[in-house]
């Protein structure tokens, strides 16, 4: 089975064409934000740690990618930032990896954060959430945002998760389609 990115990726890989604007919402070591990159016009990219934008800025860079707009800011302000619609928002919480595992994304912020996207996503667009209930803040995050998609009108999107159930705090995948505005 696929892990829970290479899941994530093989779903958007239906969603982004050519002309889409699409944002990774936790730009991490970038490279999510090279596998947008090289299927999407424009992709919007938030991460506050300086360690990790440096680090994905080079990854980018050595790929002579230059469709990335960086924001160094946390993805709970992507608002301020993106005025239009976008086809895709893949968010990937927890910690950087092979970062400091205290520094991680927090609950409030993403819930924030996944209601900004919602309202940035055009319809037929698609937002992917990789969750690490593995560790405090991550389990927090996994069952909040959990509860959150669970509340979301069913005419509007449709909401799937991909788990492992023989694992528990596994990784896990959501993922969401805006079907109307």
């Amino acid at each position: 089975m696929d892990s829970i990115t290479s899941f994530n990726k093989s779903i958007l890989l239906k969603y982004i064409d050519s002309a889409s604007t699409v944002v990774d919402a936790t730009l991490g070591n970038g490279h999510d934000t090279l596998f947008l990159a090289e299927h999407a016009k424009e992709v919007h990219a938030f991460d506050v740690q300086e360690s990790a934008l440096n680090k994905a800025k080079k990854l980018l860079d050595d790929h002579g990618v230059t469709n990335v707009i960086f924001h160094g800011m946390s993805h709970h302000r992507m608002d301020e930032v993106i005025s239009k619609k976008v086809r895709v928002v893949m968010f990937n919480f927890g910690y950087l990896p092979g970062g400091d595992p205290t520094k991680t994304t927090k609950t409030h912020s993403s819930l924030i954060a996944l209601e900004k996207a919602l309202d940035r996503l055009e319809k037929g667009g698609v937002v992917t959430l990789a969750l690490y209930p593995g560790h405090k803040e991550g389990k927090k995050e996994a069952k909040a945002l959990e509860a959150y998609v669970s509340t979301l009108e069913m005419t509007r999107y449709q909401a799937i998760a991909y788990k492992p159930l023989n694992a528990i705090e596994s990784p896990y995948s959501i993922i969401i389609e805006k079907r109307k505005d």
